[in-house]
């Protein structure tokens, strides 16, 4: 009975971190205009579940320009702190007129 119990709540944390992360994926795509395939309806949900690690690791790299900047550990965005990050808070006042930041 106990592991039936942890085996619900496994796949409830599951599906709570599929559903976390194909949000995220698609947020990320439409903050940075990224082109994703939206051929089929749930697209983001399948590769989110089948594929998740790898999911995670492309929104990194999408945040982030690694190759002109080295990734540190234990700072505020991953980066050093002289490089600027675009936050998804800077373009709120371009998506509430309509436009598109440039």
């Amino acid at each position: 009975m106990d592991s039936i119990l942890v085996l619900i709540a496994d796949l409830c944390l599951y599906g709570y971190f599929i559903y976390l992360t194909s949000k995220t994926r698609r947020l990320v795509c439409e903050e940075f205009n990224i082109d994703h395939y939206s051929c089929m309806m749930y697209h983001d949900e399948i590769v989110s579940f089948f594929l998740a690690p790898f999911v995670v690791a492309q929104m990194g790299r999408h945040t982030a320009d690694y190759d002109t900047y080295v990734g540190n550990f234990c700072t505020k965005t991953g980066l050093s702190d002289h490089v600027e990050v675009k936050l998804p808070s800077d373009e709120v006042e371009y998506r509430a007129m309509g436009g598109v930041a440039v």
